[in-house]
């Protein structure tokens, strides 16, 4: 019969689990142990890496209720996907993954290179969704927001309200994880004075150490053209950069 603590691990994975694992549940609450066993649930402690199998799960169902149809895996892409998934999952696995273009490290934020329509900003949705579900656990739950959006916020704000300004770096430069989509694409900000908002709150999330998502159309040397070497020779520090390549996922 299954323990105490995966009994209770496992209740927060209710809705999701294998014929098994629900059997496992059901032995247990009839156990005669569990009926005379009391005592006061403890304080609930945030997960440090979740199972590999129910997270492929959930983000496979997640995609689909985002997209409105299954996800299909091509040779190039699904090495990317369980990579991601072992990422997300937290585990050491993900270290041996050889899908990035530097040395892969959980500590580290993602950087997804690839052309429009490939699947990365689905991807990164879709694990996002499943995040939502696991709340207040925050081992995969992040705010995001695109890059075009976060310059319009910023261009909207009353230049005389200095505390707005305050407000929005905080927001952006202290969440302890931020996914920013459409990396590249945005102008640069007018408001206060001519800004690239990107490259001002990258070198702050570098400087607060916080994990940070990007996808991008760019390509690393067109990154680099536009916010500059200094941002360029950190992103080695502070992502693993995954190219994404292959048809569209709109056609």
């Amino acid at each position: 019969m299954i323990s105490t603590r995966k009994y209770r691990l496992m209740k927060r994975f209710k809705g999701t689990l294998t014929t098994e694992q629900e059997s496992q549940i059901s032995e247990y609450e009839n156990s005669t142990l569990s009926v005379k066993f009391s005592e006061p649930e403890p304080e609930v402690i945030p997960l440090t890496r979740l199972p590999f199998d129910w997270l492929q799960r959930m983000f496979m169902k997640c995609w689909k209720i985002n997209e409105g149809k299954d996800l299909i895996f091509t040779e190039s892409t699904k090495p990317i996907y369980r990579a991601l998934t072992q990422y997300f999952a937290r585990s050491e696995d993900f270290k041996n993954t050889n899908i990035t273009e530097n040395i892969p490290e959980l500590k580290k934020g993602l950087l997804i290179i690839g052309d429009y329509g490939c699947g990365k900003t689905s991807m990164l949705r879709a694990f996002q969704m499943v995040g939502k579900s696991l709340l207040p656990d925050p081992i995969l739950w992040f705010n995001s927001v695109s890059c075009n959006a976060l310059v319009m916020e910023f261009e909207g704000m009353d230049t005389k309200d200095k505390s707005a300004k305050k407000h929005f770096f905080q927001k952006y430069n202290k969440a302890a994880v931020m996914y920013f989509d459409d990396f590249g694409t945005e102008s640069n900000a007018s408001n206060f004075g001519i800004k690239n908002l990107m490259k001002d709150i990258l070198e702050e999330r570098y400087a607060n150490n916080k994990r940070t998502f990007l996808t991008s159309n760019l390509s690393l040397p067109e990154i680099q053209e536009k916010y500059g070497d200094r941002v360029y020779d950190r992103l080695q520090e502070m992502f693993n950069i995954i190219q994404m390549s292959g048809d569209s996922f709109r056609r």
